[in-house]
């Protein structure tokens, strides 16, 4: 299972053979940034809609418990994506930026956030907004991190956008969990599915992703986490990863049980860990 990967020295696996820079714009330039081969949805049902607010409704409650809120605060999303949070927080009344390889996605879903996205390499959007000593109240940064050749570089880095009393946020999968190492020794796979050359390459766990941020300059202040997807594959049945013709129907459960829970309480969403989406504060 070890084979691909190796334990750095701050707490989290990254590949032995890492891609260069080229191979690494090459493979999300054909798989995530051409209009042909996107992995975007055209559609999203209601449900899946109502699900992405959710966790953005969850994500404002830490902004307005640990960042003072003011007029005029500022958000960044570094990997904007299809722009829903762009969408979401600037309905909240925050001026937004986002920063992405392409607005193909946004197209379909955020057209109304096309003119707040910064379009190109998203390392040098970073390097450009710390050239013109540009802060942000929120730093947002999701499922992004993996992807980072140097992800202790572009932390630091982004040290310098987060304004006082400013928040980052990081979502990142929880791999080589307790979890993941039973159904690997226990047969339920046949192959460790989360390790995804030349697509990921670092590995993050608690204290891994804990580990770096503090050498980076932040301090952890709370952990959310999402609803555990992988339990599905205790069940014959609806194990997608050697089945992959039930994965669609287990993200269409695991989103409704969400809702009903997003309903009861948001804060009580947040408990079992298979998404780890930290809140970072900078040490002053």
């Amino acid at each position: 299972m070890y084979d691909d990967v190796v334990l750095n020295e701050y707490g989290f696996y990254t590949l032995k053979n890492i891609p260069t820079k080229q191979e690494c714009e090459a493979f999300y330039r054909d798989k995530y940034y051409q209009e042909s081969m996107s992995t975007y949805e055209t559609v999203y049902t209601k449900e899946e809609l109502k699900f992405f607010e959710a966790k953005l409704e969850q994500k404002l409650l830490l902004i307005n418990e640990y960042s003072p809120s003011h007029k005029n605060r500022s958000f960044v999303d570094i990997g904007s994506g299809e722009g829903f949070a762009l969408t979401f927080f600037k309905k909240k009344g925050f001026s937004v930026l986002g920063l992405d390889y392409s607005v193909f996605g946004l197209k379909n879903h955020n057209h109304d956030v096309l003119n707040d996205v910064m379009v190109g390499d998203i390392y040098n959007s970073v390097d450009n907004l710390v050239s013109d000593k540009k802060t942000f109240d929120v730093v947002n940064m999701d499922c992004v991190l993996e992807h980072v050749l140097d992800p202790l570089a572009l932390l630091k880095n982004i040290y310098k956008l987060v304004a006082t009393d400013g928040i980052l946020f990081i979502t990142v999968p929880n791999d080589f969990s307790m979890l993941q190492k039973y159904f690997f020794d226990n047969q339920i796979i046949t192959k460790p599915y989360w390790i995804e050359s030349p697509d990921h390459i670092s590995y993050f766990n608690n204290d891994g992703l804990k580990n770096i941020c503090d050498v980076a300059g932040f301090d952890c202040v709370d952990m959310l986490s999402a609803y555990m997807n992988e339990f599905f594959l205790l069940n014959s049945r609806t194990n997608y990863i050697e089945d992959k013709s039930v994965g669609r129907s287990c993200h269409f459960a695991r989103v409704e049980q969400e809702n009903i829970f997003q309903n009861i309480s948001p804060v009580k969403t947040m408990f079992l860990p298979s998404l780890l989406s930290f809140s970072f504060k900078p040490y002053l």
